[in-house]
């Protein structure tokens, strides 16, 4: 009986997954890795090569209702979605039940519904690449640094990998600080874009960057303590362990950006005052 039960679990298992499969297969740019590989390889190709080019011998662009339009539909995009994921009725709850003990047959309306929230939250990703042509666009190449690209792609790299293969929603917490952090940057960057007279009131942007250490901190010490403390299949374990990777790398990047830009800035201030 215990055997055929066995049977019976792998079998339906087996059908849930193709029935995921089938749906991801679905999602826009979900089907194959050719779109995004496309995708990204032209953000490469712009960015890098044909925009610099492209704009070398022309006036930066000002974009100012483009910045005001894009970053308030950033700001309302993040809000939305961080909404989501805190106002569902126990879908949060479900979500961090399912990060610690993943249930394979677990009511697939809610299965799906995840897939879905994360595949938007991936699209989010991809129009975030908007920035840096932006940056190029308004001749702002020095803010096209190897910190900016690199978080760029790798999240859009690793959410598409998320969704079409481990699907654990043990990342609901990187939705969750992201969302937050993305609300506050974006919100920024919204006021900026309005000009001078807003200036005054932006003294707080070095505490974005400060919000975004506290992202990978608490990112890192999520991904730690649900490997430490739940189980896991193989899959989960692996993007675990490249999420909090990944975390670090990003948390001593970040580190070094915000030093760069306020301590060594300080000190140079400091320095110019006693001379």
């Amino acid at each position: 009986m215990e055997t055929m039960n066995s049977h019976n679990e792998t079998f339906l298992i087996a059908e849930r997954n193709k029935i995921e499969d089938e749906y991801v297969n679905s999602l826009f740019l979900m089907n194959s890795p050719y779109p995004i590989a496309v995708i990204i390889a032209s953000y490469f190709y712009f960015i890098l090569k044909f925009g610099p080019q492209y704009m070398a011998h022309r006036k930066a662009y000002s974009l100012k209702n483009l910045m005001v339009v894009y970053n308030f539909i950033q700001v309302v995009y993040n809000g939305w979605f961080l909404f989501w994921l805190v106002s569902g009725n126990g879908f949060l709850q479900y979500l961090f039940s399912q990060s610690c003990f993943h249930e394979p047959l677990v009511d697939l309306n809610s299965r799906l519904t995840f897939i879905n929230g994360v595949w938007v939250w991936f699209l989010l990703k991809v129009i975030d690449l908007l920035d840096t042509v932006i940056f190029v666009l308004r001749k702002k190449q020095n803010q096209v640094t190897f910190l900016h690209v690199y978080h760029h792609t790798s999240v859009v790299v690793s959410c598409w990998a998320h969704i079409k293969y481990v699907r654990g929603e043990q990342a609901v917490m990187i939705g969750l600080f992201n969302s937050l952090v993305h609300t506050a940057m974006y919100m920024y960057y919204l006021l900026s874009a309005l000009g001078p007279s807003v200036q005054p009131y932006l003294w707080w942007k070095k505490h974005i960057t400060k919000l975004q250490l506290i992202q990978f901190v608490g990112v890192t010490s999520w991904f730690i303590g649900i490997t430490l403390g739940c189980r896991h299949r193989f899959e989960d374990k692996l993007y675990n362990g490249y999420s909090i990777a990944q975390c670090i790398m990003f948390f001593c990047l970040f580190l070094k950006f915000y030093y760069d830009s306020y301590n060594s800035n300080k000190s140079k201030l400091e320095k110019n005052k006693s001379s």
